[in-house]
């Protein structure tokens, strides 16, 4: 929410552009039109009051304007009563102005009603242009404190919707390795117990990371190659893995592998007659995880973790995740990161 709309040109230094802007106009007023005029000093400082009541009045009802009606959302509601009001307060200031004229005239030189009004309009056009100008300041000052602040604002909310995505893996990870474990203590009690254990290391990095906009490429896949042992404990030969070697500089979002992989294994068959096999590997600026495609007849999914890593990839980053599916692989390419590319910091 934009804060109480301020003056953006201080008071002080705005009457002192309008009292120069004034004498100035008094000079061109007297030198080009009031030529039979002698020179007022009451007719002086009454030129730079004029001067100075209409351009602050308008100035004002700028400003009061902008608490109703901002720029940014409501400009042609703001132009037309900016309109209105101008005309309006040059109406009033004439008229005060023809109240005014007789206690200041010097009537040992008569002044012409034309050379008068004449005179009276070029102050109100140089008014005008005036506070056109401030206006427009005001204008450019308010939309980029408005553009700054929105975008402060988007930025929170994306913040907040990344950090809502990550607090979503944690129960995601749990659930689907509790359904692992639940299928492993059915088969042989005691490597449900070494699974256990190597579970509460995995679980430990996932709560040391899972805060973490980024890790380093190397790290994760060091630890899905804990996780791949993990799973080894009940699958044993039936799955295969490798991983080639990536250039450290390189960054991605935490859990990122472990939820492609996690998903692999979750939706394909894996046995000694059929093993799955699971490959990560660099191509370009991405980094590949791939795996021959042998689906599972009927397997419940969520579709939570390849859908959330999608998400959080748009949050840090214009480049797309990828999905390749033919016959007999699935590929997912996911971008490689350098923390000084990122949409966030």
């Amino acid at each position: 929410m934009m804060n109480k709309p301020t003056l953006p040109v201080h008071f002080w230094i705005r009457l002192a552009i309008e009292v120069l802007l004034g004498s100035l106009l008094n000079i061109l007023v007297w030198e080009l039109l009031l030529l039979n005029a002698p020179y007022s000093p009451s007719g002086f400082f009454f030129m730079i009051g004029m001067f100075v009541f209409v351009s602050e009045g308008i100035f004002v009802c700028d400003w009061l304007l902008n608490t109703k009606l901002p720029w940014h959302s409501h400009t042609r509601q703001r132009v037309i009563g900016l309109v209105l009001f101008t005309i309006i307060w040059v109406i009033v200031a004439k008229k005060l102005s023809n109240l005014l004229l007789p206690f200041i005239k010097d009537d040992r030189v008569p002044i012409d009603p034309g050379q008068y009004n004449l005179a009276i309009m070029l102050g109100i056009l140089v008014i005008i242009i005036y506070v056109i100008g401030l206006i427009a300041y005001n204008y450019h000052k308010t939309l980029s404190a408005f553009t700054a602040e929105n975008q402060h604002l988007k930025q929170e909310q994306l913040e907040l919707n990344y950090r809502s995505l990550q607090d979503k893996l944690n129960p995601h990870f749990l659930f689907n390795n509790l359904s692992t474990l639940i299928a492993i203590i059915r088969q042989d009690k005691n490597t449900a117990i070494t699974f256990t254990e190597n579970l509460s290391d995995v679980y430990r990095y996932v709560l040391l990371k899972k805060d973490d906009t980024l890790v380093p490429v190397q790290e994760e896949i060091t630890f899905i190659e804990t996780y791949i042992a993990l799973h080894r404990e009940r699958l044993g030969e039936a799955l295969n893995f490798t991983a080639e070697d990536i250039p450290p500089h390189y960054f991605i979002p935490p859990l990122s592998l472990q939820l492609l992989i996690e998903n692999a294994i979750k939706h394909n068959i894996a046995s000694s007659q059929s093993p799955l096999h699971l490959k990560i590997y660099s191509s370009g600026d991405y980094l590949c995880v791939e795996n021959n495609l042998q689906l599972k007849q009927s397997s419940y999914s969520t579709q939570t973790g390849l859908g959330n890593l999608i998400k959080r990839y748009r949050f840090l980053t214009d480049k797309q995740v990828k999905v390749i599916e033919d016959d007999d692989r699935f590929i997912v390419k996911i971008p490689l990161l350098q923390k000084e590319s990122l949409f966030r910091p």
